[in-house]
């Protein structure tokens, strides 16, 4: 039985016969008109005509719906190469080093508050490794916090370039410390050490002579925290200058420390793109001290000065970028790769940390054969003596972090971390701009059994860690929120306003053909219901 609706009445259709004379025989409550009958049998002679046409199914509604969504798509697709041409301009326009732009104040004096901290190894069986010669026993005391305050002079704009020096003041702050300045450590005898490294090739008059100068002395001194990190005089230092022939060629300082001499001055003359002419190029190093490349190493590679001086980079930082600096702290140029996505204050940034293989031996990684002076060192290790006057001294990552185990085990209280011990920089990768930089080195001291000074002979080769430094800089809340009021919400707003077209216009498209395929649905369950009668 099928029920069908005709002129509005209901009918019970029984049979349908003999359609050649057009007759139908209907059993029903009312009578039908000839025109209903009529209009029925033509129904069923020709299904087809009475149903909607391909054309009749695209409504008004439907094809503004979609002309709407095709529209509002195409906007919103043709404002992501538009919104990067934006943003590219207003970068280009801002970021580069020009006498009137905002971010040459900033380069000029950093609103960041920048912090020099000092981690010192304390030596705890410093008799046993001069008698017997164990492995040295350390704990870490620290930090000793100092505000570093940045002064850039000298700076000339020319040509595209910048040319300054950059002088550094460090003022501690007892706040931030872990205590006075004055606090008593036991280290390596830092002078004595470095006099008997000098002495290792020379006659034995001088040897004898620097043997009796130092015979009382022992090779561990209790220092203050003050004296190891910014000097201190020693008589044997006092005695040598006077003995020591000028035919050596070597100048001994007034003071020993880690870092005498670097309060309040600065490392040389930097000349840097300004960017002007290649935003690309920003704060990329054209010379130093008036050279391209170093005189410290074995190769051109390793010589060359790259990158920037670990505080300004180019813009448009991705995934894929490395991040190359030159610092004249470890006599070379570095690079970092990316690591990971994070947030500083809430503005999304890249972290790029140096690899593994920054300070891997020749053996590990060909390219810094040309650093071994004379010969490599363990893997995690760089020997500078060239570079600070001969000085036994030898560079590393905190807790001596991507070295060789052997180096790690070699010392009794060493712990790496890469969270605390690793450089990292945080980079907006927009803009370029580090929302926060940490700078993270260890100073350690080669030494070995020299024969004929008698303060060496009961010590093997080995490299004793001093100190380690964070430098580093984060940028504080009201930074961050001007730079989330001038960059971030404009960006959010852009990407907000292009997706939100392209979306917009998709919903259209699809609830157009949501409606279409409804449309559809329906007269086919009509043609399905004539169909059947």
């Amino acid at each position: 039985m099928l029920f069908i609706n005709i002129e509005p009445h209901l009918y019970r259709v029984v049979s349908l016969v003999d359609f050649k004379h057009r007759t139908i025989a209907i059993i029903g409550y009312y009578q039908v008109t000839r025109l209903v009958v009529n209009d029925l049998n033509s129904r069923l002679l020709n299904p087809i005509a009475p149903f909607p046409s391909f054309k009749m199914l695209f409504t008004k509604p439907i094809i503004g719906l979609i002309v709407s969504g095709v529209v509002l798509a195409a906007i919103g697709g043709g404002m992501f190469p538009l919104f990067s041409y934006i943003l590219r301009k207003k970068i280009d326009d801002q970021v580069p080093l020009t006498n009137d732009s905002e971010s040459f104040n900033d380069w000029l004096k950093p609103p960041i508050p920048v912090y020099f901290q000092v981690y010192v190894f304390n030596y705890t069986n410093s008799d046993a490794i001069q008698k017997n010669g164990t492995n040295p026993s350390v704990t870490e005391t620290g930090p000793y916090t100092y505000r570093e305050s940045i002064e850039k002079v000298g700076v000339v704009l020319e040509n595209g370039t910048v040319s300054y020096r950059e002088n550094k003041y460090y003022i501690f702050d007892r706040e931030k410390s872990v205590g006075p300045e004055t606090d008593d450590v036991i280290l390596p005898n830092l002078p004595v050490l470095t006099v008997v490294n000098f002495v290792r090739y020379t006659n034995s008059s001088i040897k004898a002579y620097v043997n009796m100068l130092t015979f009382l002395d022992k090779p561990f001194k209790q220092l203050t925290v003050s004296d190891i990190i910014w000097g201190y005089k020693d008589p044997l230092i006092a005695s040598l200058t006077k003995y020591i022939p000028k035919s050596m060629n070597v100048s001994l300082p007034e003071k020993f420390g880690i870092f005498y001499g670097k309060n309040g001055t600065d490392d040389g003359n930097y000349t840097i793109y300004s960017g002007t002419k290649d935003v690309d190029n920003l704060g990329i190093i054209k010379s130093w001290n008036g050279v391209s490349s170093l005189p410290y190493w074995n190769t051109p590679y390793c010589n060359m000065i790259n990158g920037s001086d670990g505080t300004l980079f180019s813009p448009f930082k991705t995934k894929d970028s490395n991040i190359y600096i030159f610092s004249t702290d470890i006599c070379r140029s570095v690079h970092a790769t990316f690591d990971k996505e994070m947030t500083v204050h809430d503005i999304p940034v890249n972290r790029y940390t140096p690899p593994p293989d920054l300070f891997a031996t020749g053996d590990v990684e060909p390219a810094n054969k040309g650093f071994c002076t004379p010969n490599c060192l363990p893997s995690g290790l760089l020997n500078v003596s060239k570079c600070h006057q001969d000085a036994p001294i030898v560079l590393s990552q905190p807790h001596f972090y991507q070295a060789d185990p052997a180096v790690i085990q070699s010392v009794t209280g060493i712990k790496p971390d890469p969270e605390k011990h690793s450089t990292q920089l945080d980079i907006e990768p927009t803009t370029g701009l580090g929302l926060h930089l940490a700078k993270r080195l260890q100073i350690n001291l080669m030494i070995e059994a020299i024969p004929g000074i008698t303060i060496s002979e009961k010590i093997d080769r080995k490299v004793l860690p001093l100190l380690w430094i964070d430098e580093n800089a984060k940028v504080d809340a009201d930074t961050a929120q001007k730079f989330q009021n001038e960059v971030g919400i404009p960006m959010k707003i852009m990407c907000g306003v292009k997706y939100g077209l392209l979306g917009l216009g998709g919903f259209l498209i699809v609830l157009a053909l949501l409606l279409l395929m409804r449309n559809a649905i329906i007269n086919a369950n009509k043609r399905d219901c004539y169909e059947k009668i």
